[in-house]
């Protein structure tokens, strides 16, 4: 696949390490200068279609991660396109760009205008300093990604600190064991005097704890009692009401026994009755 002709880094005539606020400030004065209202109506339809591929680009730009799956793509279209632009034979490295332009047809700031890659390192040290760069680019390239692995690498650090410090001290020294002996023996005296003091507390609870559950069965067996007492006396009540009433009811009055007159003849005296 052949490498377009003008990439989104063209369109917005930034360099392919740019950040995000160069990108927006690239996408705001291009987007200004070809707005479709600044043109007569013979150019209208080229700056709409300029100011559509600004958006794409920027569209496409302002998102990192549609951004580094462009990159890929890019890289991987200009890689397949490279052979077929090189020369057969060559018998030594150049030196020179291998894909000659015209300044005049490459845009401002676009990475065709930059200088010249520099050559591969050779040391060490210029390794490293390329390395330094290069990493650098991607974290201003993608700042999302460096912030969560900051974050993540925060985490397990400070989670590692937080683990040992709450995971309890550490065994003492033989000469520190030695020098707090009769510490730790008066410690397991008083958490020995704590012990029994508690077993006390229990048993003491325990105690009360039966007296009142006696003292509560006792007053409830005594109101049962005198409750039973007054079911019974109130049905005795009842019972010789009844009866009472029952007699009432077969009989006028009720005789008061025999009497005796002075004359010696016995006389019946008969009681009014109540009903």
């Amino acid at each position: 696949m052949a490498a377009p002709d003008r990439t989104h880094y063209d369109v917005l005539g930034i360099p392919r390490d740019a950040d995000a606020s160069a990108v927006r400030s690239a996408w705001k004065l291009h987007v200004q200068a070809w707005h479709p209202d600044r043109f007569g109506e013979d150019s209208k339809p080229e700056a709409e279609r300029q100011t559509a591929m600004i958006n794409e680009a920027y569209s496409v730009l302002r998102d990192s991660s549609r951004r580094a799956a462009y990159d890929c793509r890019l890289a991987a279209d200009e890689q397949a396109a490279r052979p077929e632009r090189e020369p057969a034979r060559r018998p030594a490295r150049s030196t020179e760009p291998q894909h000659p332009f015209r300044p005049s047809a490459a845009p401002v700031g676009s990475p065709m205008t930059a200088a010249p890659a520099p050559p591969a390192p050779q040391t060490l040290s210029q390794q490293l300093s390329f390395a330094a760069a290069d990493a650098w680019k991607l974290v201003r390239r993608h700042p999302r990604w460096f912030a969560m692995a900051a974050a993540a690498w925060v985490l397990v650090i400070g989670g590692t600190m937080v683990m040992h410090l709450t995971a309890g001290p550490t065994l003492p020294a033989p000469a520190t064991a030695n020098v707090s002996h009769s510490s730790i023996v008066a410690d397991q005296e008083q958490l020995a005097d704590l012990e029994d003091l508690a077993a006390q507390a229990r048993e003491e609870s325990a105690k009360t704890d039966a007296a009142l559950q006696q003292m509560m069965r006792e007053d409830a067996a005594r109101q049962a009692a005198e409750q039973a007492a007054a079911e019974r006396a109130a049905r005795a009540a009842a019972l010789q009401a009844k009866r009472a009433k029952r007699k009432g009811s077969s009989a006028p009055g009720t005789s008061a026994g025999p009497v005796r007159s002075r004359d010696g003849r016995k006389i019946v005296r008969v009681m009014p009755s109540l009903t």
